[in-house]
C-alpha cells in the first residue's frame, strides 16, 4: 500500500507513505511477493491488486477523509507510484533507474533522509551535491537504500553494468510554484464523441522542473470541438468533484480529461491558477467514420396533459397549444410506454395536448417514433414534424415515424390528439437517434 508522493505514514490525512514498509495483513510487500515467487520455479507467476487504486476500500484507515484504496501501482490518474519502478525494474527489459523521495525538505536540513533506489543495474552510486555517498551491488529483485542527511541541491545517482555507465538519474530541490504546464497523451483525436485525451497537469518552478508538494488549486476551460468531461488528482482523500471545473494539484500533479465532439476541429483546453502562469494546449480532431453502435434511447420522458379542448372537425389546422393551456401530470403509463388518456377525455370527444419532455444524451439526426389511436398531429421543439388525420384503434406501436434533429439534453414533443369520439386511449412515443 502507498500513496503518490507521501514518504510517512499520515492517519490524519488518510495517506501511506510511498515506500514499500505498509502490507495488510492478508496481503504482502512487493519486493518481499515478487523474490518469494521468483525463488521458487514451481509458481507459475503472481497477482497484484491493484493496478489502479480505486473507489472505496481505503485500507488501512477505513475512516474519513479516506474515498479510495491505497492498492496501485497506479494512482487513480494513472499516475506511476514509486513502486510502479520496482516491477518495472524486474518486469522488464529496458533499463530502470529510479530515485526517490523527491528532495524538497525546508526545515529538516542536517535530518537523515531515506534514499531508496529502483533499478536494474548492476550497482549504483550517490552523489548528493557533487560528493559521492557510496556505491552498493543491487540484489536481484531488490532494492537500495542510503541514509541522506538533508541539504538542499542535487541527488544524483549512476547506474552500471560493470564500470559501463547504463544510466543516470537526478532529482533536485525545487523552487516555488511559478505555472502549469500540460502534458497531454496524444495530439489528435477522432472526431466521434467518444475519444478521450488524459491531460497531465505539471505545476512547476520557474526552471520548469514539476514542485512536487504543490496544491495550487486549477480551473479549467474547454473550447472549439470538445469538452471537459473530467478532471482529478490521485488524492485519496479528496472529496472534490470529478466532474467538475477545477481540481488543486496533489504533489505536483493533476489531470484533465478532454472528450471530442462530432465535429473535425480545433480542440482548446487552458488552465488558469492564482499566482501561476496559465498555460493553452490545443488538440486536434480528425474526421473519422463511427464505429456502428446500437442506436441509444432517451435517458428519460415525462408525460403531461391539457384539459380537454373543442373538438375540432380535422386536425389539419389544430395549431400549438396557447399559453393559457393548463397541463398536468399523466399518472398512467402501459406496456411498452403507452401514455393513457382516458381519465383526461372521460370517453368525451374533444382535442387534448399531451407534452412529452424527452431528455436525449446526445444531438443528432434521428427518428420520433409514435403511435396515436386518433386523429394525431405533431411537433418537436415547436416544429411541426407530423400530422396523422385518421384514426388506428388500438394503438399500433411504432406506427409513424418523423425526421428530427434531436438536441443534446431536454427536447418537448408535443402531440394534438382527436380523441376519436372519447375512444382513444392515448400516444406511444419513442424517440430514436440514428
Amino acid at each position: 500500500m502507498s500513496t503518490r508522493g507521501i514518504y510517512a505514514n499520515d492517519p490524519v490525512r488518510g495517506y501511506v507513505d510511498a515506500y514499500d514498509r505498509n502490507a495488510p495483513s492478508w496481503g504482502n510487500l512487493a519486493e518481499y511477493n515478487w523474490s518469494h515467487c521468483k525463488q521458487r520455479p514451481f509458481v507459475a507467476g503472481t497477482f497484484v491488486w491493484a493496478g489502479f487504486d480505486y473507489r472505496g476500500e481505503p485500507t488501512p484507515y477505513y475512516d474519513w477523509p479516506c474515498i479510495s484504496s491505497h492498492f496501485g501501482i497506479l494512482d487513480t490518474c494513472g499516475f506511476p507510484k514509486d513502486s510502479f519502478y520496482y516491477y518495472q525494474s524486474w518486469w522488464s527489459d529496458r533499463t530502470v533507474l529510479h530515485v526517490f523521495p523527491h528532495w524538497n525538505w525546508p526545515g529538516r536540513q542536517g535530518q537523515d533522509i531515506d534514499v531508496w533506489v529502483y533499478s536494474n543495474c548492476q550497482s549504483v552510486e550517490l552523489f548528493l551535491n557533487g560528493r559521492s555517498l557510496g556505491r552498493q551491488n543491487m540484489r536481484r529483485d531488490g532494492h537500495l537504500e542510503w541514509k541522506v542527511k538533508y541539504e538542499p541541491g542535487v541527488l544524483w545517482a549512476v547506474g552500471r553494468r560493470g564500470e559501463q555507465k547504463a544510466a543516470e538519474a537526478r532529482i533536485e530541490t525545487t523552487g516555488q510554484a511559478t505555472a502549469i504546464r500540460l502534458v497531454p497523451d496524444r495530439a489528435t483525436l477522432r472526431a466521434d464523441g467518444e475519444d478521450v485525451a488524459m491531460v497531465r497537469v505539471e505545476v512547476v518552478d520557474a526552471q520548469g522542473r514539476i514542485v512536487p508538494d504543490a496544491d495550487n488549486e486549477i480551473a479549467f476551460e474547454a473550447s472549439g470541438s470538445g469538452r471537459l468531461i473530467g478532471v482529478g488528482n490521485g488524492d485519496p482523500s479528496s472529496h472534490e468533484s470529478d466532474k467538475g471545473r477545477v481540481r488543486r494539484a496533489f504533489n505536483g500533479l493533476c489531470q484533465a480529461i478532454v472528450q471530442a465532439g462530432r465535429q473535425a476541429g480545433a480542440i482548446g483546453l487552458s488552465a488558469h491558477s492564482p499566482g501561476l502562469r496559465g498555460a493553452t494546449v490545443e488538440l486536434s480532431a480528425a474526421a473519422c467514420t463511427p464505429r456502428p453502435f446500437v442506436p441509444a434511447a432517451v435517458t428519460r420522458l415525462s408525460f403531461e396533459c391539457s384539459e380537454l379542448q373543442p373538438a375540432p372537425r380535422y386536425i389539419l389546422p389544430a395549431g400549438l397549444p396557447t399559453p393559457d393551456v393548463t397541463f398536468s401530470p399523466v399518472g398512467t403509463i402501459g406496456a411498452e410506454g403507452l401514455c393513457d388518456l382516458r381519465e383526461f377525455h372521460g370517453g368525451k370527444d374533444g382535442l387534448l395536448y399531451v407534452r412529452v419532455r424527452a431528455t436525449v444524451p446526445r444531438g443528432g439526426t434521428g427518428s420520433l417514433l409514435y403511435g396515436a389511436d386518433g386523429p394525431v398531429k405533431v411537433w418537436v421543439n415547436d416544429m411541426e414534424v407530423g400530422c396523422q388525420p385518421t384514426a388506428t384503434n388500438p394503438v399500433r406501436p411504432d406506427e409513424y415515424k418523423a425526421r428530427v434533429e434531436w438536441k443534446e439534453g431536454e427536447n418537448i414533443i408535443v402531440f394534438a390528439l382527436a380523441t376519436n369520439g372519447g375512444n382513444a386511449w392515448g400516444v406511444l412515443p419513442r424517440v430514436v437517434l440514428s
